[in-house]
């Protein structure tokens, strides 16, 4: 069985959402980084963790609509993945020893902007290599 490139995207961001999800399910999900909470590294882990998921989402939102104005798609892969970070930091709260917070959410949505941000202005950039100006093809 094929599937298609705009389906393999999104089982992509489903994927990346489920390991997001599990790694909230543990009430310690990276021990040795326990001794460095003091100095908020935690917040770098999650700007990276949603930047991922904002590039695959910006990745996912292209291919299915297309070529739709770039800031269209960013706001559309910054609103789900801050939606997504509300609800990772709402499961958290019923994990033993974790709890929601509204500055982790805050590093998750700055990721997920980071993310989409980078990934839409790369392809971009990408799209326009190799192309002289005033080139329509």
């Amino acid at each position: 069985m094929i599937i298609s490139v705009k389906k393999q995207a999104w089982v992509h961001v489903a994927l990346y959402a489920a390991l997001i999800f599990f790694l909230s399910s543990l009430e310690r999900p990276f021990p040795p980084l326990d001794r460095f909470k003091k100095y908020h590294i935690d917040w770098l882990l999650h700007i990276v963790e949603y930047g991922v998921l904002g590039a695959l989402l910006a990745r996912a939102l292209r291919l299915s609509f297309g070529r739709a104005m770039a800031w269209r798609l960013g706001a559309a892969a910054f609103f789900i993945g801050c939606l997504y970070g509300v609800s990772d930091e709402w499961h958290q709260s019923f994990v033993p020893h974790r709890d929601a917070s509204v500055f982790d959410w805050t590093a998750d949505s700055i990721g997920t902007l980071l993310g989409a941000s980078v990934w839409i202005n790369g392809k971009n950039l990408m799209s326009g290599v190799g192309k002289r100006e005033g080139d329509d093809g």
